[in-house]
């Protein structure tokens, strides 16, 4: 039998579609391939030494991945194999931070807004399992589209949208959903329903627990808004 070069297999377990990782009866991963990290919308260096939970807190994806017990490891572990149809609902990356960087920029901005009291608010938004890449895709231009320079998307979990809103009070923050919600029902098309949430920076806050907030929907006043496309 040939013996492959490291290298080279690195780069086919990095070339198959399918997500794969490998943990320990822990359940921390010690490895993950590129599709796995990038169905999960994270750096494959974010994944090592942390379980499903820790990256996929709303078990969106993470529900689709089956367990394999591995023998003659010299140990006990698991190949856990996430199939490409479990992550059509990823939401597309190109143009959009991650959420590594998204928390970078929540940091500055709250370090602004505990120096000078300037509001701070964010959006959550939340796409279904459901939604087809192509209408993802359209409706992540439409909000480039509608936000203002200084506005900044991210993505936040595999199938939500963080939009953060410097200089932004809680009841514009509430203003921008009810305008942007029947312009997004035009552009995600019928049948697709999208759940937004908003949430304002207050004093104590981290940017988990302001982001927390706007999942919850448990901010001045703001409800969430389930929106049904209908035609």
């Amino acid at each position: 039998m040939t013996d492959l070069h490291p290298k080279l297999v690195q780069i086919l377990l990095d070339t198959v579609p399918n997500g794969l990782a490998l943990s320990g009866d822990d359940g921390l991963l010690q490895w993950v391939n590129a599709s796995f990290a990038r169905m999960l919308g994270i750096d494959p260096e974010a994944c090592t030494g942390k379980n499903l939970l820790d990256i996929d807190p709303e078990g969106r994806l993470s529900k689709h991945v089956t367990f394999h017990a591995l023998s003659g490891y010299g140990g006990s572990a698991h190949l856990l194999v996430l199939a490409p149809k479990a992550a059509k609902a990823v939401v597309p990356r190109a143009g959009v931070l991650s959420r590594e960087a998204a928390m970078q920029r929540l940091e500055i901005e709250m370090s602004r807004s505990r120096r000078y009291e300037n509001p701070l608010s964010c959006l959550l938004i939340t796409l279904p399992m459901t939604i087809e890449p192509p209408a993802a895709a359209q409706f992540v231009c439409f909000l480039r589209e509608q936000l203002r320079w200084v506005d900044v998307l991210a993505n936040w979990t595999p199938t939500q949208l963080l939009v953060l809103l410097p200089e932004t009070t809680a009841r514009s923050a509430t203003a921008l959903i009810r305008k942007l919600v029947p312009m997004a029902v035009a552009v995600t098309g019928e049948g697709v329903t999208l759940e937004w949430g908003a949430s304002t920076w207050r004093r104590g806050d981290d940017a988990e627990r302001l982001v927390e907030r706007a999942a919850l929907n448990v901010t001045g006043g703001a409800r969430a808004l389930k929106v049904q496309s209908r035609q």
